[in-house]
């Protein structure tokens, strides 16, 4: 095995780096982005070599998480070959108190990160750096572009006042031993990308990505599926963080990796100098440089498979976009064509095609348009439960009925890529891992028997109504509480009838029909007949109560959506309620009070303080003078009208979404009961 020791205690002279001796500290970096360094004020002491930094260095002094260069001292060694690390470094005059230390440019407040990658907690960080006392810091680090630079850097703005001395006392590198195929094992496959893969939890319900679902392509006998991917990252971002580093130290020989990478490349804060030191976005030259210099050969240098898979396009409107600026999609082919052993699933120009399809308005409702009382979840910029908080249509992000859709797409390029005669062995044994009714649907291109949820009048032919909620209606059919007629039809715009709608909700919500308590709560509103608003109203009262129960002083208990989820929002029948909030205040609680409620004396009597109480609580809102991209709420209840069989799936989706931990994998097809015992949906009709 390859191993290098540098000792700086046994050096007399500063080592400054050449070409010729192939090692020493740098006065700028190689790793992106790169920065300056003062290399004339190192010197020598007893236990190595030293930089005091004072604020006063020439280097860029901002401070922010993606913005700043302390300074410090980068020590670079050459002629590495590729392969995997183990880095030790010794820092002397300092500790792990005032210094951090990093490797090849990444983020040293993020390697030492332990936890998990992904918000659901399925995906453990098992390689991060670590202090193993006070002066020696580890990292097991992949290495593919031939070099190692060591950084040591203060951990505070240092300034004439506050000055910090930055030491190291020695670097040694080891060659760690070759990750081989382990014998008997399935091979995996990882997902590592943005928001379009990550594994989203009910806190961002409706929100969606393809890598969550597309385990359901494969069959899990043959192939594992392991999702690395989350918001908010680039190239860069899963680079600077160690996610990138992480992945190829877990995988084995032999795995794939379906790459993505495109949305945040786009961002303004990526411009390739240390003012976006760790920012997300990049120029057209930068990210070549990721994908064909970085994460390519990396991956080679592990025996992983590289398998780039283009981005599906943002929309504007509803109308999909023509591409990436830089110009992801035409770098990931123009990689796979160059390299033999480098596959391409090109999703974009299937995602547009499919979009530029259905039409802008079918596009929207399975994009992240929101309006109130669609979903109790939130984003960074606050609750969805009244419209959306940034008040705009969201042409990035997407809902489950979209991913579902893009697997399809992934799904069918492996199958007929794989039945090709040239195809590559890697392409032929990914095709060969798809189950066996996938395989059919590819090669028939009928997909009824996988998606069995899509009704003809919602997500082919829609209605109105039925394409409006495409989402909510084909996932209350896929838990199996909702209905198709013989034709496939949804039938969204009739009439729901009461005891569908209690069957359904009591399904949703874990509650058994046939225990007493519930069935006494409920009986009274059992009926074959049409349902109307404030008989809705009495029902999701009753069974709430049931569902989440009352506190000691008998006021009814609320779930996280309501309360800690949403920091110190208050409801409107608290006194420090203020309506007016927006942006990050946004609160989950209507943002209309009960008092400007125009038409709340048509309730009936007997059903004016469950309606009161369900619309204090958020459960119900106004459906008149809502729209989707607007942060408000109607001041009409219509307590008279007669419930629709899509308003009533929004309703349900909304209220099966409340049921559910927030952390818990938004993909989950199962409820918690009153005793919060995680089951399968039970539908038993009354």
């Amino acid at each position: 095995m390859d191993s290098k020791t540098f000792d700086f205690k046994a050096m007399d002279q500063v080592p400054l780096y050449s070409r010729e001796t192939g090692f020493g500290f740098v006065s700028e970096t190689a790793a992106l982005p790169s920065r300056k360094l003062n290399t004339d004020d190192i010197f020598c002491g007893i236990d190595g070599f030293f930089i005091n930094e004072n604020g006063t260095g020439g280097h860029i002094f901002e401070v922010s998480p993606f913005h700043y260069s302390f300074g410090g001292l980068v020590f670079r060694t050459d002629n590495v070959k590729p392969g995997a690390y183990k880095i030790k470094v010794g820092v002397t005059g300092c500790s792990r108190e005032n210094v951090n230390i990093s490797v090849n440019g990444m983020n040293p407040n993020r390697i030492t990160d332990s936890g998990f990658w992904d918000a659901a907690r399925k995906v453990r960080v098992k390689n991060h750096a670590l202090w193993t006392d006070a002066a020696t810091f580890e990292y097991d680090f992949v290495s593919a572009e031939g070099y190692i630079e060591a950084e040591a850097e203060p951990k505070k703005l240092p300034t004439e006042k506050a000055p910090c001395t930055v030491g190291l006392s020695y670097i040694e590198i080891t060659e760690l031993e070759e990750n081989k195929k382990e014998i008997g094992k399935i091979p995996t496959i990882y997902v590592l990308g943005d928001f379009t893969e990550k594994t989203y939890t009910f806190e961002e319900a409706p929100m969606s990505g393809w890598g969550q679902l597309i385990h359901n392509m494969f069959d899990s006998e043959r192939v594992n599926i392991v999702n690395f991917s989350a918001g908010g990252r680039s190239m860069r971002a899963m680079y600077n963080e160690n996610r990138f580093n992480d992945l190829l130290l877990t995988a084995k020989e032999g795995d794939f990796v379906f790459l993505h990478s495109a949305h945040n490349d786009e961002r303004n804060d990526g411009i390739e100098g240390p003012e976006a030191r760790f920012g997300r976005g990049t120029t057209a030259e930068g990210y070549c440089r990721w994908l064909n210099n970085v994460f390519i050969p990396s991956m080679r240098t592990r025996g992983l498979k590289p398998v780039l898979v283009t981005a599906m396009p943002r929309t504007d409107g509803g109308i999909p976009r023509k591409g990436f600026n830089p110009d992801s999609v035409g770098f990931m082919k123009k990689a796979a064509s160059e390299n033999a052993d480098v596959e391409c699933i090109n999703l974009f120009e299937g995602a547009r095609e499919y979009l530029l399809e259905i039409g802008a308005d079918a596009v929207k409702a399975v994009f992240m348009g929101i309006e109130a009382g669609e979903t109790p979840g939130k984003t960074n910029s606050g609750s969805y439960a009244n419209g959306h908080p940034d008040n705009r249509i969201d042409g990035t992000h997407f809902k489950e009925a979209a991913s579902k859709v893009w697997c399809r797409l992934i799904a069918e390029q492996i199958y007929r890529q794989g039945q090709e005669e040239a195809a590559s062995k890697n392409m032929k044994d990914l095709a060969s891992y798809l189950k066996e009714d996938i395989k059919e649907a590819a090669r028939t291109e009928n997909w009824d028997k996988i998606y069995p949820e899509q009704a003809e009048d919602v997500s082919f032919k829609p209605t109105k109504e039925g394409g409006y909620y495409r989402n909510q209606i084909e996932k209350l059919l896929q838990l199996g509480v909702m209905f198709k007629d013989e034709a496939g039809k949804f039938r969204p715009e009739e009439y729901i009838v009461k005891n569908e709608f209690i069957a359904a909700l009591c399904a949703l919500w874990g509650l058994d029909t046939c225990e007493e308590d519930i069935k006494a709560a409920l009986k009274p509103h059992f009926s074959r007949g049409c349902m109307r608003r404030e008989e809705m109203a009495a029902v999701i009262f009753e069974a709430y109560r049931l569902r989440f129960g009352c506190d000691k002083k008998g006021r009814l208990n609320r779930p996280p959506y309501m309360t800690d989820y949403n920091g110190s929002n208050v409801s409107p029948d608290d006194p420090n309620y203020d309506p007016n909030l927006t942006g990050e205040e946004t609160g989950y609680y209507p943002i209309v009070k009960w008092e400007e409620i125009l038409d709340k004396d048509e309730i009936l009597p007997e059903y004016f303080k469950a309606f009161h109480t369900v619309y204090d609580l958020g459960l119900m809102r106004s459906e008149r003078d809502i729209e989707r991209g607007k942060l408000i709420n109607g001041r009409l209840l219509e307590p008279k009208k007669t419930v629709t069989r899509a308003k009533a799936t929004k309703e349900l989706w909304f209220l099966w979404v409340l049921g559910h931990d927030v952390l818990e994998d938004g993909s989950s097809l199962t409820v918690t009961d009153r005793e919060g015992n995680k089951r399968e949906v039970v539908y038993k009709p009354i």
